[in-house]
């Protein structure tokens, strides 16, 4: 877990900056592009185990699909910033950008379990695919019930907060 926090601080980082981290309008799609084939490259990058660390072999495919999701995090903000008051009209726009908790909260478990079922050889695009896709679709459906909860886990935590007077701490009240 402590191996991770380099990359849930930066995480943090480009959500506090999210306004002004925005790519050129040429570069959105091209960032975007590189992010999602960096992810299907993962398999790859966790079976060189770069970094062999007692009990933490993947640690640098760990960072590579925190630098990819980032990547296209950054991507999808900035169009997002280009598209402007429009996206926020658009329910389904609205809806996919909500999932990015959903998404934090069940991505490893939801690969784990659809990388095990073994209905392809390991390496091949159509596991890929399954996996990702997968994924994204329980997180598309279950999501729905877990943004619904983000209310309370902010009440909580801000309540929290002003306890201790740490409300200039948290990202929301920036």
């Amino acid at each position: 877990m402590l191996a991770m926090w380099p990359t849930w601080l930066a995480g943090y980082f480009v959500f506090i900056h999210k306004d002004e981290l925005k790519c050129p309008d040429w570069f959105i799609g091209i960032l975007f592009g590189l992010g999602v084939v960096a992810l299907f490259f993962s398999p790859e990058i966790r079976a060189l185990k770069l970094v062999p660390v007692d009990r933490r072999p993947t640690l640098v495919g760990d960072y590579w699909d925190a630098a990819a999701f980032t990547m296209t995090l950054i991507a999808v903000n900035s169009m997002k910033q280009q598209i402007g008051v429009a996206w926020t009209e658009n329910r389904i726009l609205k809806y996919l950008f909500s999932l990015t908790f959903s998404l934090y909260l069940f991505h490893r478990p939801l690969i784990q379990v659809f990388a095990s079922l073994g209905f392809e050889p390991p390496g091949s695009w159509q596991r890929r695919l399954a996996v990702i896709g997968g994924t994204l679709l329980i997180v598309g459906t279950v999501g729905y019930w877990a943004e619904g909860s983000k209310a309370g886990y902010r009440r909580a935590f801000g309540s929290l907060a002003r306890r201790w007077n740490l409300e200039n701490w948290m990202p929301l009240h920036r």
